[in-house]
């Protein structure tokens, strides 16, 4: 049996022997709206008393700012869904709940990935003069001082002023927004950027997958000890399984408790999949 499959089968056994309160305490964890990663470069925070240093890993509430200045910045939200800022950037959270996400962005570049794994049922991008709606997809956003333009790599993004009725933007076309809304086919250049941000949708997923993993540092630190393995070790594990095409379900299936963490590492390890194949 392979390596990773004996560490998320160690894992959730050891949770059985430490007892059912002890299970619940550590697998019933809240799932974090919006945790930011700080990429590199100078990012800032503004939680309400004005502008501060962010820190990798910190969460994120309604209503706080975040800004790139030359930094580069991703926001993961709800364990599955992601947004990624480019340098120059400012948004802000409006709104987050798994019914309706609603960043504002106030200049700057962003792409956005809807995975669908975070339980999201609505994700909005607006800017100072327009709105894009989008219930599952992976698209750009670029606010100028003129015009915004719209970039979307995978499926429809509903994309118009506010108050308004937006228009359907399909996979691999721009909509340009500067008075009514233009659409052409992306360029060269675009579709190039797009195709790097959805590279790097894989290596957030990742991170996230790590996350869920780390929360359980108690159990994972045993698991560790008893099976001889290392970080190094869990990650070629991890890749390994990333990059063949075993079934995914009916290995879970064998793990000796089915719990809501070992279901969302499976999905974001299904996604992985499918945006490698795709890239």
């Amino acid at each position: 049996m392979k390596k990773w499959l004996w560490f998320l089968i160690g894992f959730f056994a050891v949770l059985i022997i430490v007892g059912v309160l002890f299970f619940v305490s550590l697998t019933s964890g809240k799932v974090i709206g919006a945790l930011l990663y700080v990429d590199g470069g100078v990012v800032q925070v503004d939680s309400g008393s004005g502008w501060q240093p962010a820190i990798d890993g910190m969460e994120l509430s309604v209503s706080d700012k975040v800004q790139t200045l030359e930094g580069k910045a991703t926001i993961a939200l709800y364990e599955g869904e992601i947004i990624r800022l480019e340098p120059n950037t400012q948004i802000s959270i409006k709104e987050l709940s798994q019914q309706k996400i609603t960043i504002s962005q106030e200049a700057g570049s962003t792409w956005s990935r809807l995975t669908k794994l975070g339980g999201v049922a609505e994700y909005n991008v607006e800017t100072p003069t327009t709105v894009a709606t989008v219930r599952g997809t992976g698209f750009g956003m670029i606010v100028s001082e003129n015009k915004n333009d719209l970039l979307v790599g995978e499926g429809t993004v509903t994309f118009g002023f506010k108050n308004e009725t937006g228009e359907p933007v399909e996979a691999g076309w721009k909509g340009t927004i500067a008075s009514p809304l233009v659409k052409a086919q992306m360029n060269q250049e675009e579709k190039d950027w797009v195709n790097g941000q959805e590279t790097k949708d894989i290596e957030t997923l990742k991170r996230i997958r790590d996350k869920i993993i780390n929360k359980h540092g108690f159990l994972l630190r045993i698991i560790k000890k008893t099976n001889g393995l290392t970080d190094e070790k869990i990650k070629t594990e991890l890749n390994n399984l990333d990059n063949n095409q075993e079934d995914l379900d009916a290995l879970a299936k064998r793990a000796p408790m089915k719990i809501p963490d070992l279901d969302r590492i499976v999905k974001i390890t299904k996604k992985i999949r499918d945006l490698q194949t795709k890239a």
